[in-house]
């Protein structure tokens, strides 16, 4: 169950990875100690970062703050 004043997650990803790319994902699970779900959304929010240093549309400017 959420805590209170977070977000609800109402919306599910699904990728497609190689076996590889699956492996890679778990060793980096286990080093931050995070969940599949934290890690995919740091991993956003650092492209979006980097997109933002590059001068990324306004476009996804106003899909972060949605």
């Amino acid at each position: 169950m959420p805590s209170k004043g977070a977000p609800r997650k109402a919306h599910i990803l699904s990728v497609r990875v190689t076996d590889g790319e699956m492996e890679q994902l778990q060793e980096l699970m286990e080093l931050a100690r995070m969940s599949a779900s934290e890690l995919m959304r740091e991993a956003l929010l650092a492209y979006g970062a980097k997109l933002e240093r590059m001068g990324r549309p306004p476009a996804l400017r106003q899909a972060r703050a949605a």
